[in-house]
């Protein structure tokens, strides 16, 4: 009989988040790139306008936003930007891709890395997906 593997690295934290696009759409729409560059690092933005068209604009956007939101969940902290004072900054968190294909990867800076580090956070496992009307992202810390 085939058995699991045994991990030696104890699961930290899991986070969901859940993203409703046309609400995103109706916000972009009305607050422009000026919006995204609150929430989104250079890169991310980058990527995110690569797609001329605003329906993969907002997808990408959406799915970034719920990985952000995921992260947090794990780090059990909330954002600065959301009314949480001693919060993070959206821009500590940065959704990347491996070189030469598409699979996520995610980088903490400033007060993100700092929590991480205190709760002994070591690796980050990300999936991302989009479909109609929602994006998600689902997180696993290690």
């Amino acid at each position: 009989m085939n058995q699991p593997p045994k991990t030696t690295a104890p699961i930290k934290a899991i986070g969901l988040d859940l993203v409703y696009l046309p609400r995103l759409s109706r916000s972009y729409q009305r607050y422009g790139i000026p919006m995204l560059g609150k929430i989104l690092t250079p890169n991310e933005l980058a990527y995110c306008l690569s797609s001329r068209k605003e329906p993969l604009l907002i997808k990408r956007f959406g799915a970034r936003i719920a990985a952000k939101e995921a992260v947090a969940k794990c780090l059990g902290i909330g954002f600065s930007l959301l009314g949480y004072p001693d919060g993070l900054s959206w821009r500590s968190i940065e959704v990347g891709h491996e070189p030469g294909n598409h699979k996520p990867l995610l980088s903490l800076s400033g007060r993100a890395a700092e929590k991480a580090d205190r709760l002994g956070i070591e690796t980050w496992h990300i999936s991302l997906t989009h479909d109609g009307d929602y994006a998600q992202a689902m997180i696993l810390a290690i």
